[in-house]
């Protein structure tokens, strides 16, 4: 009996596991699609004033260099996006 119960439970969990799995595959399915549908069309610096664009991307900029003389890699290997 206590076999049974045990495969059960680790057969996919009770019932509030297999909802909340479904939920969570439906939600990951909605987000892949979105994402899917905006490749392309937005970048964050359509949402950010040019002068906090700059910053950010100094800042990244600089943060990119100091991984880079982390790992002595070229800049392209870690990502980084040469300005």
């Amino acid at each position: 009996m206590a076999l049974a119960i045990v495969s059960f439970i680790f057969s996919g969990g009770t019932w509030e596991h297999k909802l909340r799995m479904r939920e969570m595959d439906a939600t990951k399915d909605w987000a892949d699609e979105l994402t899917r549908q905006s490749r392309g069309k937005h970048h964050m610096g359509d949402f950010l004033p040019p002068e906090e664009l700059a910053k950010f991307m100094e800042t990244y900029q600089v943060l990119c260099s100091y991984q880079v003389m982390l790992s002595s890699s070229p800049p392209i290997e870690n990502g980084c996006i040469k300005v």
